[in-house]
């Protein structure tokens, strides 16, 4: 089990390296800190942001470890772990604990379904737009640059409106 904190990760996986060769849930965590960190989800239905990038980080990071073959490899294995038993997003106001409910909540989706949407986006739109949004939606900003913007909280609403139609 991970969390990511305000300066620093807390870690009780021992490290361990996962059949990628890394430490994915170490990966995970550190991902928080690079985008988590400077953009919170506006509510817990737009939870799905704040896991779902630091989630696609992972194959992101396998990809460019190693290729191809490494990114499908990470994405097919958190295909496995989508329940899909209701919508990530529900367009109501949520609270943790509602994400977690067993019978109402997406739970893990929020992490592995939420990765894969974003890999669905990146390769509908292409790199530049995703990328170019990602920006948006973490700084707020198009060329951020240290001391131009600020932490921020986004949602599934503005997310959807950065989206090329």
């Amino acid at each position: 089990m991970g969390m990511e904190h305000q300066t620093i990760n807390g870690y009780g996986f021992n490290y361990a390296k996962s059949s990628e060769g890394f430490d994915g849930l170490f990966f995970h965590e550190f991902a928080h800190e690079y985008f988590a960190n400077q953009l919170t989800a506006a509510d817990w239905d737009d939870m799905w942001l704040h896991e779902g990038y630091a989630s696609y980080m992972r194959p992101l990071y396998g990809l460019w470890r190693e290729g191809d073959a490494r990114y499908l490899a990470i994405l097919l294995s958190q295909r496995d772990e989508i329940t899909n038993k209701v919508p990530v997003v529900s367009g109501k106001s949520r609270t943790g604990s509602d994400l977690e409910d067993p019978v109402s909540g997406p739970g893990q989706d929020v992490y592995v379904k939420a990765s894969w949407m974003l890999h669905t986006l990146r390769h509908l739109i292409g790199d530049h737009d995703f990328w170019a949004i990602t920006r948006l939606e973490v700084y707020g900003r198009p060329y951020p640059k240290p001391g131009n913007f600020v932490p921020r909280y986004g949602s599934t609403n503005e997310y959807e409106s950065l989206v090329p139609k």
